[in-house]
Formats: C-alpha cells, structure tokens, sequence
C-alpha cells in the first residue's frame, strides 16, 4: 500500500512539473519582455482602430533634465521559451513606426497620429507571429529609453481581420498583460479566414423604402444609388474583396428608412457589425440652380483627405466628371468635410461629442465610434440607438455625391454612363487599399 501512495505521489508531482512548464511555455509564446525588465511605463489612455489605422493615445513620464527627440512604436519578436530568450540581452526591434509626440513639462503626451486615419497601418504589422509593444523614446542629448505600455483607460482588446488581399487575411489581435510585473500590450498574428459576420467594405446605398431622396424627371436617387451600389459591390467581388450592402432593394417600399437607420437591423448598426475597414455612402446631388455640377466626396473632419481624394480623383479621371464648383466645406478638388453649424447645435451650444467640430453627416460620424465622437444613444424620440458608438473600433467612412441629378447633361451622364462611374469607384478602392500594400501606383480593373 506504501508503495502504491509513493507512486501515486510521485505520478502526480510529475503531473504538476509538467502543467506549470505548459502554463509557463504558453504564456511566454505572448511575453517576450526580457530587455524591458528595466524598462519605464507609459500609460495607454485610449486605443483601438479607425479603418486600418491603429489608434494609440497616452502619456508617459520624462526622466528628470530629459526632452523628447523623437517616440516610435516598436515591436519585438517574442520568444518561445525562457531557454531562446536566455540569448538576448535587451529589446530587439522587428519593426518600427514614428508617433507623434507633445511635451509639456516633465509629462510627454503620445498618439499614433493627429489625425484618426494616418499613423500606424493594421495592415503593414506582421500578419504572422506573436510580438511585444513598446515605446522608445530618443531624448535630445542622444540617449534613448523604452516604456512598457499599461493600461490606464480599461480599453478594449483588439481583434482585427486584414482586407481581403490575393484571396488570403489575417487576424491581428491586441490586448494588455503582464508578465513578472512587466505590464506589456501584445499583438499576435495569424493566417485566417474571413469569419461570416466580418467584411472588407461596406457600401451603403442612400435613402430607400418611402425615402426617394432627389427626384428628376420620374428618376429616384434611392433607385439610381442602389443599381450603383450593386454595380459596385459585383466589380469589388471579382477582385476578391468580401462587400456588405446595408440595403439591397429587398426592404419595404413603404419603409420609413429616413428614421430606421438606427435601428438594430438599420443601415448604422449593420455596418458597424459588418467590421469592415470602408464604407462608402453613395448618394446624388440636387439643386434648384441646374447649371451646379461636379462630383463631392465628404469626409471626416477629424482625419485627412487621402482616402477620400483617391475616391473623388477616380471618378473625374476615369469618367470625365468634374470636380463640383462648391466652394463651402471644401478642404481641396472634390473633397469636403460637412461640421455641425452653431444654428445646428441644441439650445445652449454643443456638448463635449456634439459641437462645431463634429461631422454633421450620420454615416460618417455614427460608424468612427469613439473616434468620431459617434453620439446617438436612442434619447431621442425620433431615432433608435446606436449600439457601436462606444466602440474603439470605427470604421472609416466617405459619404460620396457623384453628381447632380438637378443638371440635366450630368444627370444623363449619371444615368447612362454608370457602369463607368462604378468601375471609377472600385479602382478608386482598389487604389486605397494599395497603398497599403505598395504594390504598385495605378490600379486597372478589367
């Protein structure tokens, strides 16, 4: 019986040995932090994606008698086990991005760029592999630091499917842990495919159901945006990109989609659940002044023009169009950010989400979540709620006006010339998405 007992004891401390060593090699495939030991902190206020641009907001600590140079987000391989990180002495970079910096005093405030849809790509980090972040600062008289990252704002870990690329993704996913009370943010890389729920773009056809929009000579914008919008998604489906229409012509031609975009199965809150990187919400112009023509692609204030200047420079180049003579709102050749005017603001002024900064078209603010200040929370009689508007990921989105149903000769080109102008805006996407890829300068789709 004796004998028994000892074999069953030594059975069972064999057991433990063995699971804590399958504990201790599954959590270093995530760890990687020998090098960061010493390494300061900085603190992540917010994080999260816009589109495919990583989202990154804090603030860290100077050292005493230390100014800023330069801050990159660096990524270090992480190992395997503790046996393959006994060969590295310190913090290894396998890939590097400039952030921007602002100095006050001792405390340094970090984001991964000013504007929400420029900085650190999604789409340019490892697609395989499991890597540590950090911060490295370069102070002014040469000598340098790294900060681990911790998290300070309870934020969200990050799950994200790379667009569609030669029919091939990856899943990207990014959370705090910490290791030895090294506090660390992870990413980890892996070849994956498309889950259903998940998409590469999204397009939105304006208006529907009872909701026309403008009306020219018997023609509807709500029938002119959603043969566009099919046109669109079949041409993006050839090059392999996954498309969710938010409607497809199927919906109650006595729906009240003017009211029902925040609904749960409403244009907003099956975009933001799509999760994909684009939408585009395509709509028509119209004016009493028939001679107004050109195309109009709106964007967000908060970011750049780059996606929405691909976008507008597609259609004129490739379909003749112009670019529209409207001079209010334009930030360069047919591109335009609408904000909230201060006779649109409640009684009162704004609030911190709602003011004179805010994009004033819905499906551009309503699908950035927290990074367009997305606000609608169903407090208002007229409309739902919009389930997404506390999301860290966002997507980005262009609302575009092609052209003017009001002018006669634009509006027959519109009409007749529509397969043109959908080809103009598949390459325009196909375009945006190369940029990311640097594959090449100009993109024709046969």
């Amino acid at each position: 019986m004796l004998l028994v007992l000892l074999i069953m004891l030594a059975l069972l401390l064999l057991l433990f040995f063995y699971l804590r060593n399958e504990v201790e090699k599954k959590k270093l495939i995530f760890v990687g932090t020998r090098g960061l030991d010493n390494a300061l902190t900085a603190e992540v206020e917010r994080y999260g994606t816009y589109g495919v641009w990583l989202r990154l907001e804090g603030a860290l600590t100077l050292p005493e008698g230390k100014s800023i140079d330069r801050l990159s987000l660096e990524g270090q391989k992480a190992y395997e086990t503790k046996e393959e990180a006994k060969d590295y002495s310190r913090f290894r970079t396998a890939f590097s991005f400039p952030i921007e910096a602002r100095e006050d005093k001792e405390t340094l405030f970090f984001t991964t760029a000013d504007e929400i849809n420029a900085g650190v790509s999604m789409e340019a980090l490892p697609g395989n592999g499991d890597y540590v972040l950090a911060l490295k600062a370069k102070f002014s008289d040469g000598e340098s630091a790294f900060y681990t990252l911790t998290d300070a704002g309870e934020c969200l870990p990050i799950s994200y499917y790379t667009l569609t690329f030669e029919g091939e993704n990856s899943h990207l996913s990014l959370g705090f842990d910490e290791e030895e009370t090294v506090p660390y943010l992870s990413l980890l890389g892996e070849p994956d495919t498309l889950p259903a729920e998940v998409y590469d773009i999204v397009l939105d056809a304006g208006h529907g159901g009872r909701d026309t929009g403008a009306v020219a000579e018997g023609l509807t914008e709500a029938e002119l945006t959603l043969s566009y919008a099919k046109e669109v998604k079949a041409l993006l489906e050839e090059e392999g990109y996954k498309v969710f229409l938010t409607r497809d012509g199927s919906e109650d031609k006595d729906a009240d989609l003017a009211f029902a975009m925040y609904d749960e199965d409403g244009r907003v809150n099956t975009a933001c659940r799509s999760r994909a990187k684009l939408a585009l919400s395509i709509h028509f112009n119209s004016l009493e002044e028939a001679s107004v023509s050109g195309t109009e692609v709106y964007c967000s204030a908060l970011g750049n023009t780059d996606t929405a200047a691909l976008l507008a420079d597609s259609i004129v180049s490739r379909t003749g169009a112009s670019y529209s003579t409207k001079k209010s709102q334009r930030r360069r050749d047919g591109v335009y950010s609408r904000t909230y005017t201060s006779e649109e603001l409640p009684a009162g002024g704004g609030t911190e989400l709602r003011n004179e900064n805010t994009d004033y078209y819905f499906m551009i603010r309503e699908l950035g979540g927290i990074w367009t200040h997305a606000y609608v929370d169903g407090s208002s009689e007229k409309y739902g709620e919009n389930l997404f508007r506390n999301d860290n990921a966002g997507l980005e989105s262009c609302l575009l006006e092609i052209g003017y149903l009001s002018n006669p000769e634009e509006r027959q080109r519109l009409v007749g010339d529509r397969e043109a102008y959908a080809r103009a805006i598949a390459e325009g996407v196909v375009l945006w998405h190369t940029t990311f890829l640097d594959k090449q300068d100009t993109v024709v789709i046969k």
